[in-house]
């Protein structure tokens, strides 16, 4: 899902749940109100007709050059901002190129496979089913590059017809089968009527 984030963000930069779902994930020591205030700015920019790329960029671009500052904000959010800047930069050709590629940068990027092997580790999963979710991701999107080549918004549009992601604002429990919730995404799962033997 983190990397569904980062796939939305690219296509959409006014999608502020993902921004937010992404914007730690790796560990970029940015709190939430850090957050918080990064969204508001950045909503600031676009009502100030900046289209949403530019918002986004902008508001990074001016914390990374010290034109914005934000309180209780330090180093790490300049950092944070650094990293964020040079994934944009690196993706940027994505509409000219297959989602796949676009996925291995931000993979590469990011260094999502270290980011996934300590929070494997922490939360005592199997970092090999991380690393099998990616390759069936990495699946579907050539097979849909193989029907509709270089269409990275028809992908994501195709894959929230099939699993609709839910706005991370919202508490709700969410029912679902056992291989749905094996996702790092979720911090406690229940499994009910559960017996010994069946």
């Amino acid at each position: 899902v983190d990397l569904m984030a980062y796939l939305r963000v690219m296509v959409n930069p006014a999608d502020m749940v993902a921004f937010r779902r992404i914007i730690n994930k790796p560990a970029r020591g940015i709190g939430e109100k850090t957050c918080d205030k990064l969204v508001e700015l950045v909503r600031k920019k676009a009502d100030f007709g900046k289209n949403p790329a530019e918002a986004l960029l902008g508001l990074l671009a001016d914390v990374v050059e010290g034109r914005c500052k934000i309180p209780r904000a330090g180093a790490k959010l300049i950092t944070g901002c650094q990293q964020l800047l040079a994934l944009f930069e690196r993706c940027e050709d994505w509409r000219n190129r297959s989602p796949r590629e676009t996925l291995l940068d931000i993979l590469d990027e990011t260094h999502f496979y270290d980011h996934l092997k300590k929070v494997t580790a922490k939360k005592g999963q199997e970092y090999d089913d991380a690393q099998e979710r990616i390759q069936s991701l990495i699946q579907e999107l050539d097979a849909h590059q193989a029907k509709s080549p270089n269409d990275l918004p028809g992908f994501l549009e195709d894959m929230s017809l099939i699993r609709p992601e839910t706005d991370e604002t919202r508490h709700a429990v969410n029912l679902m089968t056992i291989h749905s919730a094996k996702g790092l995404e979720f911090d406690l799962v229940y499994i009910v009527g559960a017996a010994d033997g069946i």
